[in-house]
């Protein structure tokens, strides 16, 4: 019996740890600001967020993070923010839970979230 209920505690908790680590927080909106000085290894961005994002550790207009170590990703990303930026779109953002940090980034159509 105290084996089987050690079991189900240690399942449970490997339960909790994993859905924490690869649940991530989104938010909407505009790219307002794009930094490419830190290429190849990151890059850092701004975005104005709309209404519904679901982001709470991330303020309005904090510093976006994405870094990866393959650099192709990171110069993907930077082609992504500063296409939204110059042509006035919005991108859906994926963040790791509480933080700032990217983990992708899609450019929308205008009927997603262009009001």
């Amino acid at each position: 019996m105290k084996s089987q209920l050690l079991s189900l505690t240690f399942f449970v908790l490997s339960l909790i740890i994993t859905s924490n680590a690869y649940s991530a927080d989104s938010m909407s909106g505009k790219v307002v600001l794009v930094e490419p000085g830190y290429m190849p290894g990151t890059v850092f961005f701004i975005m104005e967020k709309a209404s519904y994002a679901t982001a709470p550790g991330c303020p309005d207009k904090a510093w976006l993070t994405y870094s990866s170590p393959n650099i192709d990703k990171n110069k993907a990303l930077l082609t992504i923010v500063t296409t939204a930026l110059m042509g006035k779109k919005s991108v859906n953002t994926y963040l790791t839970n509480g933080t700032c940090n990217v983990e992708s980034v899609h450019l929308t159509t205008p009927d997603e979230t262009d009001h």
